[in-house]
């Protein structure tokens, strides 16, 4: 595919483009923005020499040579999957952010006039030789976040305990328990038996709601019961990650005619969201290694859900009892 650019005009903006390489722009004496973005099969670019270019905008890309321009400032934070960057003798740029291009394995900014790079997710052979040692700022520190995905039925909690945990009322809580239906205990059996195999050790436990969570003989007594129910449920509190007792009550609640007690109860309900807060926090923070959990059948884990299905009737599979009152009460943290 070729595309034909015009010379008079100083911005492009290209979309939804079905190449792979795009070159040529030297051609055009006044072009000054360039944009070229959600264009997935677009993987190289060439803007090289294209001396009145001041602003580029790019998205997707594997390669990009942008060198003998004007560009005073590049991001290159939509184009995770980069891996050979050229800008050459540009002698504006003093600004380059690749802190999101952990596939970067080439670099080479000689001759431009650069101050400040972030290489913060870049491979540590990533390396900048600098036109001025005194003036340029390299930043290679890697923020510690850690993610977590909580995972439970509706009505169970999880929309309170993200708020809690977050410290913000980002998540909309109900009021209201809705029922566990089939389709919820067929994607359950499912996703146990194909999908994610292995993965108990790396989940925890929330059980919501529990009034005395801050009693452990309370907590260690509801254990016990919890292993009791069934063998299902035994093995996964045997194999998980351990189980955490909380109550995380509402805070938004809606003040009735003659409620004396409305702001008491509301900071008795954000008492005890702070002490699940800092209880769940803290033992996460003691029991969660640096260890993610990576599915080894990836690649084909499609089919084998595909199999599952066909193989088992799942409009035919019963609902455990058991397995519906648990998750009315608990939530998982992965």
């Amino acid at each position: 595919m070729s595309l034909h650019l015009c010379s008079v005009t100083n911005t492009i903006n290209i979309r939804n483009m079905r190449g792979g390489v795009i070159t040529g722009f030297s051609k055009l004496p006044k072009l000054e923005n360039l944009s070229v973005r959600n264009c997935p099969k677009l993987t190289k670019l060439d803007c090289s020499s294209t001396k009145t270019l001041i602003e580029l905008e790019v998205s997707d890309l594997e390669e990009l040579n942008c060198s003998n321009t004007s560009i005073d400032e590049l991001s290159l934070n939509l184009c995770p999957n980069i891996t050979k960057l050229t800008c050459l003798n540009n002698k504006k740029l003093n600004k380059l952010d690749l802190s999101n291009c952990s596939k970067l394995v080439f670099l080479d900014c000689t001759g431009s006039k650069l101050t400040s790079v972030d290489l913060s997710y870049c491979p540590e052979s990533i390396k900048v030789e600098p036109s001025d040692q005194k003036r340029l700022i390299i930043t290679r520190k890697i923020e510690n976040f850690k993610n977590i995905l909580i995972v439970g039925r509706t009505g169970g909690g999880k929309s309170a305990l993200a708020n809690v945990l977050t410290d913000t009322s980002n998540f909309k809580e109900s009021a209201y328990a809705v029922r566990f239906t089939g389709d919820e205990i067929n994607t359950f059996n499912m996703i146990k038996d194909s999908i994610f195999n292995g993965i108990l050790e790396y989940v925890t436990i929330v059980r919501t709601k529990f009034y005395n969570f801050g009693n452990g003989r309370e907590c260690e007594k509801d254990i016990k019961v919890m292993r009791g129910k069934n063998e299902l449920i035994a093995r996964i509190v045997n194999s998980c990650n351990g189980v955490i007792h909380v109550n995380n009550p509402p805070i938004n609640i809606i003040e009735e005619e003659e409620d004396d007690d409305y702001k008491d109860r509301i900071l008795f309900n954000k008492n005890a969201r702070k002490k699940s807060r800092k209880k769940t926090l803290n033992y996460l923070e003691a029991k969660c290694t640096d260890e993610h959990f990576k599915s080894e059948n990836w690649d084909v884990l499609c089919n084998e859900i595909v199999e599952y299905i066909r193989n088992n009737n799942l409009q035919k599979l019963e609902i455990d009892p058991d397995i519906l009152k648990l998750s009315e009460e608990a939530c998982l943290i992965l």
